[in-house]
């Protein structure tokens, strides 16, 4: 086993371990959610309920925050592999899509189409679960503020307990970031997805027109793009409606038979002006 085949199982290796961290904080932000959700309910109905929904409200802070911090460390092993990822595959998913433009054959295209079709899921792999951690670690906010009862069956302490619960969880800036600079959510992925998406169909619109502009250059010799009152190929074939393109080529035989009429008149008026000449001679003589 040589040294490349070595690095590259590591490699692979660390990749599962570390998305498998990735997906056990976010499988441990659901249970959190769902466990909360349901601990809500039983604290309302118990016949004391201020001092136990305080007690719940309190050890479910103290739990959230602990999550906070596993997130944090987790984005501290991630923020730069997150940002190098997101540009690498941004970058090869587009020039993929420009590679799988210019395949002529189905095979080709086959491959190329498996390769950027892998580009694209391992972007938003790297994309959709850090923005699922992001949502699922605030949306206990939203738990809490449709809670009625513990707002309008107004208790001191459990109103101060779940403020500060609803706050913390508002303002924290807390999930995987990119090198610290942004935290990865799904508005980042929409604007990801605006700036590859339109890139490649821009690209895939521009090398169609080219195809297609080779193909009517082809047509050269016809008039209609050959004459000064003719557009260019992509402009005649896709901006205008057929009629005008034969109204176009009409006035191209016009101008051409004009052309062609004026050639034969200049290329017989030396022939006319020697006859004339003759003629001029013989009634001198």
């Amino acid at each position: 086993m040589d040294a490349s085949s070595v690095t590259a199982q590591s490699f692979d290796i660390e990749y599962l371990f570390s998305w498998g961290l990735i997906i056990h904080i976010s499988v441990r932000v659901k249970h959190f959610n769902r466990q909360f959700k349901f601990m809500l309910k039983l604290a309302i109905a118990s016949p004391f309920k201020h001092k136990v929904l305080s007690d719940r409200l309190l050890t479910a802070f103290h739990e959230h925050n602990q999550i906070a911090d596993e997130i944090k460390q987790l984005d501290s092993i991630f923020r730069v592999y997150t940002f190098v990822m997101l540009t690498l595959d941004s970058t090869v998913t587009i020039f993929g899509v420009l590679l799988l433009l210019r395949r002529e054959n189905w095979i080709d295209f086959a491959f190329t189409a498996h390769d950027v079709a892998c580009c694209f899921y391992h972007l938003f792999g790297l994309c959709l679960i850090p923005a699922q951690i992001y949502n699922e670690y605030r949306s206990v906010q939203q738990k809490l503020w449709r809670q009625e009862q513990v707002w309008l069956d107004y208790n001191l302490r459990v109103y101060q307990i779940a403020k500060m619960f609803v706050e913390n969880a508002a303002n924290s800036n807390i999930g995987i970031t990119l090198w610290g600079i942004t935290v990865i959510t799904k508005p980042l992925i929409l604007m990801c997805l605006s700036l590859i998406i339109p890139g490649s169909a821009g690209a895939a619109f521009e090398e169609w027109l080219k195809k297609w502009d080779k193909k009517l250059k082809k047509l050269k010799g016809r008039c209609f793009f050959t004459s000064t009152t003719a557009l260019p190929p992509s402009e005649c074939y896709f901006g205008m409606h057929y009629d005008k393109i034969l109204s176009i080529k009409y006035r191209c035989n016009v101008s051409a038979m004009r052309s062609r009429s004026n050639l034969e008149h200049k290329s017989a008026l030396p022939t006319i002006n020697a006859i004339d000449e003759s003629n001029n001679i013989l009634s001198d003589d």
